[in-house]
């Protein structure tokens, strides 16, 4: 008994060694953000522009080639402006 433990002991660091081979690290790629607005030629100062946006909850791995499911999503950034009439020190906000 007392041989098999030893070679237990002898053994046991170098198979433990093979396993520490080092890990690819992932390199995510996110998606872009697809943002709709109300579609209109022009605005006017008091006018409500409607936004709807969508993102997928996927990330690419560059390590593996392939979508991987994101668990700690991006926040969602929204920005509200409104609009002011143009003035000597400031500019309004138009859409081409």
């Amino acid at each position: 008994m007392f041989k098999n433990l030893l070679k237990i002991i002898v053994v046991a660091p170098l198979l433990m060694a093979f396993q520490c081979d080092d890990e690819l690290e992932s390199t995510l790629v996110f998606n872009n953000y697809n943002v709709q607005a109300t579609p209109q030629a022009s605005f006017s100062v008091n006018d409500t522009i409607w936004l709807t946006g969508l993102v997928s909850s996927k990330a690419y791995d560059l390590a593996i080639n392939d979508s991987v499911f994101y668990n700690n999503p991006q926040a969602d950034i929204l920005s509200i402006m409104k609009f002011i009439e143009p003035t000597q020190t400031a500019n309004c906000v138009s859409f081409p």
